[in-house]
């Protein structure tokens, strides 16, 4: 073997005696022997792993949000199950013990207190009744009789009709404030699970406002983490840039070569110069450390 930028050869049979040396000027094999060297102290670098982190992590916002998220579940199942109490009241039927929690319990006083001023009232015309039946000398006849059974009658009936329009007001009124506690339940029942899905609702737009808040912070922080990682590969993929821009240099620079030719009875012909070589190793490593 030659020098190491010298083209090795090789020889075939020939029907010519012909043998040609290419001589490579000694300061660009020097070069291509240092670029070489530098080659395969590239390829014997171990790899390199990126020790920062790639991904950004979660803003406190954004655990923030998370947290709220979580603690909103079931909000409102204490109005939901309020709303659901109150409907049920409200489909309530008036029935006996509806009436009895309803009905006026002084209802009865204010009908007895009415009865007894009826009889009074009774016994008052009964006395006169007789005072001028005595004057008459018709006391104790048979039409004071008939009037007196009569007025009794009258009387009775009337204490019946009082007795009956007593208790017809007091289920009335029963009845009435019975309608308006269904309808306010009914109105309490809707409006407490407006109020359930209000809250609701309201806790998902601020974890919803904290959020976006978190994910701009970051997108800010990822770009840190991108610029630090292309960085990095910058810094990594140096050496070999300078090396094969190095190496373009010297294959760019022109230079003579010499060829002589002598009589042997074999052809020689040129092998790849080791500048050859070199670059294709050095293309080779780039490609692999930039993968």
């Amino acid at each position: 073997m030659g020098g190491l930028c010298e083209s090795d050869t090789v020889n075939t049979p020939s029907s010519t005696s012909t043998v040609s040396n290419t001589s490579i000027p000694t300061w660009v094999s020097e070069g291509g022997e240092k670029l070489f060297n530098q080659a395969a102290a590239l390829a014997e670098r171990p790899f390199e792993a990126y020790t920062g982190a790639r991904v950004a992590d979660f803003t406190p916002d954004t655990q923030s949000a998370f947290t709220g998220v979580r603690s909103n579940q079931g909000v409102y199942q204490p109005q939901l199950t309020q709303a659901g109490d109150l409907t049920t009241q409200a489909g309530r039927s008036f029935d006996q013990a509806a009436y009895e929690q309803y009905a006026n319990p002084f209802q009865q006083n204010v009908t007895d207190m009415a009865g007894r001023e009826m009889n009074r009232q009774y016994d008052q015309a009964l006395l006169g009744q007789n005072a001028q039946a005595q004057a008459a000398g018709a006391f104790g006849g048979s039409r004071h009789g008939i009037l007196n059974a009569e007025n009794e009658r009258n009387r009775m009936q009337n204490m019946g009709d009082l007795q009956f329009r007593g208790a017809q007001q007091g289920f009335q009124n029963a009845q009435q404030m019975f309608g308006t506690d269904q309808a306010r339940a009914l109105q309490a029942g809707s409006q407490a699970g407006q109020l359930g899905a209000l809250q609701s609702q309201l806790g998902y737009q601020d974890a919803q406002a904290l959020q976006g808040i978190g994910a701009q912070q970051q997108a800010l922080d990822q770009q840190s983490l991108d610029t630090a990682y292309g960085d990095y590969l910058e810094q990594r993929e140096y050496p070999y840039r300078q090396t094969n821009f190095a190496l373009g240099a010297l294959r760019g620079v022109p230079y003579e070569t010499r060829t002589e030719s002598t009589g042997t009875g074999m052809t020689t012909s040129a092998a790849p110069s080791i500048l050859g070589q070199v670059g294709g190793a050095l293309g080779a490593l780039g490609g692999y450390y930039r993968g």
